[in-house]
């Protein structure tokens, strides 16, 4: 049972992050901005998600510090953050995939598909050490057991 509850959250998170994708693509190309299609597009995308998703976490991460919520809403703030910051991986995804396919647009038909290959391994011997060292470290952390800072304080006094 506990597992079907976190394969839900993790959907319910995943549709979560791709509706309100698609909301801001939406808004994107409702801008009278140039630059609402194509890589710029993609681009100013995944900038406006960043922007938002970072406001949206430090507002939701202060609550969460707050000592007006309880363990359990504290949870629940912890997987909106974890879905907002889906949305930020998928923002920047599209957008490297469109910046790849772009670059790639020089080549004839055959070198096309190698050159997306290999500048897609570039990217991944780029990225994937950054995210070993910086980014999963936190996640781990993250996923460990919260005490509560009542819990804390409580042991603190004792």
């Amino acid at each position: 049972a506990h597992r079907v509850v976190t394969a839900a959250h993790i959907t319910s998170s995943m549709c979560f992050a791709w509706s309100m994708l698609w909301v801001v693509k939406w808004e994107v190309v409702l801008m009278p901005w140039p630059v609402t299609e194509g890589v710029p597009g993609k681009m100013v995308t995944a900038l406006l998600v960043s922007a938002l998703v970072f406001v949206m976490i430090t507002v939701l991460d202060k609550i969460a510090d707050s000592d007006h919520t309880s363990h359990e809403v504290d949870q629940s703030i912890f997987q909106m953050i974890f879905s907002v910051s889906l949305m930020v991986g998928f923002s920047w995804g599209g957008a490297f995939r469109a910046a790849i396919a772009n670059v790639c647009l020089i080549f004839p038909t055959w070198e096309r598909i190698w050159m997306q290959l290999l500048l897609t391994f570039c990217m991944i011997i780029i990225v994937l050490p950054a995210w070993r060292l910086h980014i999963l470290p936190k996640v781990a952390v993250w996923k460990a057991p919260i005490i509560d800072a009542r819990e804390t304080h409580a042991l603190i006094k004792s």
